[in-house]
């Protein structure tokens, strides 16, 4: 059933508030998700890495040492030539 006395002004105007107020938290929402989509769109700072380049490089953890290097660590085997023969493997039988 549906009421006797209805008065459609008086409704709008009493509900003008919370309509207003629901469409702000729209307009606000699509703001936040443009700015999100905006903020996951731009590449990260060009700040390049302290990747070393040119030779490898082997680490120990604490720093960087290159090959050459390497072999005067104590304990430390001596890294290969690029320009060496491979050790021979034995044929499996």
């Amino acid at each position: 059933m549906s009421a006797p006395d209805t008065n459609v002004d008086k409704q709008a105007k009493r509900h003008a508030g919370p309509i207003i107020g629901i469409a702000a938290g729209i307009v606000l929402a699509i703001l936040l998700l443009v700015v999100y989509l905006f903020y996951i769109a731009t590449p990260a700072d060009d700040t390049p890495d302290n990747t070393p380049t040119g030779e490898a490089a082997v680490t120990d953890g604490n720093a960087t040492v290159t090959p050459d290097d390497a072999a005067n660590e104590p304990g430390a085997e001596a890294l290969p030539d690029a320009g060496t023969e491979p050790a021979e493997v034995p044929a499996d039988n």
